[in-house]
Formats: C-alpha cells, structure tokens, sequence
C-alpha cells in the first residue's frame, strides 16, 4: 500500500505506463495476501481450524480474482517494457493513457469473467445427453456416417488451408486467404461437436462433465459465428470486385485482411463470452439430461432451477443481432 499512495500523491510517477501499472500491482498484490493471509494468521491461534461455507466461496473467488490479475498485470509490464526497449522514439505514442485504460479495462473484464465462473452454484457436476437415437441399431449408423462424414469434412478443409498456406501465389489473393480462414474456422467448428458426439453414438450411456459442456457451447457459439463474419467479408470482398476492378488492389491490402479477421474474432469471442456468462449464472439443481446430442444453450435453460424466460429473450437478442447483421449481406450478395 505504500507504494500504491507513493505513486497516487506523485503525479510525475503516475505519469509513467511503468509507475502506473505497478501501483495496479500493488493494490491487486495487496487484496490477494488479504484475502489469505489473515485468516491463515488467526487459525494458527486456535486449536480448532474452520470457516463457513459462504467464507470459503468468498476466499475462494478473491484468490484467484486477484491472482488472476496479477497475471495479466505482469504480462502487461512485459509489454511496457518491450516497447521502452524496442521503440524508444515511439514508446510515448504507444503507451499512452487510452491504452493504459483499455489494458487495464481488460484486466478488470477478465477477473469479472474469473468471479462469474466461480459464482456458479450448480449442483450438477455432469450431464447425459440422449443424442440422436436410443435404438442401438440407429447408434451404429450414426457412428459409421458420422464419422466418415467429420473425416471428410476436417481431411478437406486442412488440405485447402495447407494448400493454400503453401502457395504463395494463391496466399496474396483476397478470396483465397479468406478462404483458408473460413476452412480452418470449419474444420474447428466440426472438431467441437463431432468427436463427442460419434463416439457418444457406441456408448449405453452418454455424459459430458460441466466444464466440458461450457468449452462445447462456448467453441461453437465462437467457430460457428466466426463462420458467419467470414463469409459475410468475402460478400464484400466479392463486391469490391465485381463493382470496383480498378481499385480493388488498393482496397483489399493486407493492413485490411487484418483488421476484418480481427473484428470478426472479436465480436464473436464477445458473443461466445456473453452465451457463457448467461450459463455461469444458471442453477442447475434438478435434473440433468439434455434432449440432444451436444450442449446448447436452449436445452440448457429447460434444465435451470429458475425462472429463464427473460434470459431466453437475452440469448435471442445476443444470437439474432449476428444474424440480423449478416443474413441481410449475404442475401444482398
């Protein structure tokens, strides 16, 4: 703390990205001993060591919020450091007081994520899933087609990234780069659902742990939309082309492949996120099959311990504006 109100009562040291990101050290260090520490000190006095439940979830939840932090905020000075060495004529530019605050702001986003996660208070540690069919015959087709089928599918997609990756000719132009973005997202897309569910086909009984169901719901939520975004900026690199031949070199460069693929994974990593943390604040106390062969989100709140109809309402809103943003592009297309 005393380096926290050294730095604060010192605008020159605040001043600095350094000075700054190692007071936010501080304090995140302090709240990570003070979430351990005094309880550890006062046990060790009594003969009889406990602590509630509600104690244990908090200690639990500020360790590793503030652990977590920590982390990042390391990482953070890494960076700080990297451009003070590297880019020293350009370090002010760099490290100014907007980014200190997105970093900062990141920080922050990703310890609430940490909290949410914890916060759950399920009582459900597994879910079975009826997949597509209980009769044993059904199963073994759905394994064989299945399986040929996600073969294909992953098999096809690599050979045109690795095709596309290993030929520089076709690597320069817009649709092909785009393409092999779309096929890797693919091939990852099926990865997330598939496996489980061909080998759930040739099982008696089909489980999947909590923390597996979140990775599935999250992974496709995030391929599948990512999906979506590609295919929408090859519409427009489809249209640059057809209505605009002359300038289209100067229009789709490289700087302008980066920044749509980046806004594509970054606002379907924002939609996956908030899909989670609609989850997170789900009970599940009651039953736990799923009418399906994955985990969804739908069936998931059929599943909750509590009211989900405005929930329900929230998920439309989140998933429709994907769609209500790209279905209209493609169909112009």
């Amino acid at each position: 703390m005393l380096i926290l109100v050294t730095i604060l009562c010192s605008p020159v040291l605040l001043g600095s990205p350094m000075y700054f990101f190692l007071a936010f050290l501080s304090l995140q260090d302090a709240g990570f001993s003070a979430a351990i520490t005094p309880e550890m000190i006062v046990n060790s006095l009594y003969k009889q060591k406990n602590i509630s439940y509600k104690g244990c979830m908090i200690q639990f939840l500020a360790g590793h919020s503030f652990g977590g932090a920590e982390m990042i905020i390391l990482t953070v000075m890494t960076y700080d450091h990297y451009v003070a060495i590297c880019k020293p004529l350009h370090y002010t530019s760099i490290m100014n007081w907007r980014l200190c605050g997105i970093l900062i702001y990141m920080i922050s986003f990703t310890s609430t994520i940490s909290l949410e996660i914890m916060k759950n208070q399920s009582f459900t540690t597994e879910f079975v899933l009826l997949g597509l069919s209980q009769n044993p015959t059904v199963q073994k087709i759905v394994f064989g087609v299945f399986l040929l089928v996600y073969i294909a599918t992953t098999v096809g997609n690599m050979l045109i990234v690795v095709t596309i990756l290993c030929s520089p000719a076709l690597l320069v132009s817009p649709m092909y780069y785009f393409l092999a973005v779309l096929s890797f997202l693919d091939a990852c897309f099926s990865s997330a659902i598939t496996p489980k569910m061909v080998v759930d086909s040739i099982r008696e009984r089909k489980t999947i742990s909590y923390e597996g169901c979140m990775i599935q719901l999250f992974a496709e939520h995030f391929f599948g939309g990512a999906e979506m975004i590609i295919l929408t900026v090859m519409v427009y690199d489809h249209y640059v082309v057809i209505c605009k031949p002359l300038h289209y070199s100067s229009i789709m460069n490289w700087r302008l492949y980066g920044i749509l693929v980046g806004v594509s994974w970054t606002g379907v990593f924002l939609h996956s996120i908030i899909q989670i943390l609609f989850t997170f604040h789900l009970p599940f106390c009651g039953p736990n099959v799923i009418d399906h062969f994955m985990c969804d989100l739908y069936p998931l709140l059929r599943l909750a311990c509590t009211d989900t109809h405005i929930l329900g309402l929230l998920v439309i809103a989140n998933s429709g504006l994907i769609c209500i943003i790209n279905f209209p592009l493609l169909l112009v297309s």
